[in-house]
């Protein structure tokens, strides 16, 4: 994400990959792990820190397309 802040409007697709890649690898990861047995106590933090990256980079990439609009 530091390195598509860089110029936005021509990294944009790194950016919904990094998004999709939060999602999937980030968060679905976790909450698979809490489901199979693993400590909910660890695994949250994380799922808040991924969930941080998606909302940030989201509006984001919004607000970038809106200008190249």
């Amino acid at each position: 994400m530091l390195w598509a802040a860089r110029n936005p409007r021509r990294y944009l697709g790194a950016v919904w990959l990094i998004v999709w890649l939060e999602l999937l690898h980030g968060v679905v990861d976790d909450i698979y792990l809490i489901a199979n047995g693993f400590s909910a106590g660890g695994y949250i933090p994380f799922i808040a820190i991924h969930l941080s990256i998606i909302i940030t980079g989201v509006l984001f990439a919004r607000q970038a397309e809106a200008e190249t609009a």
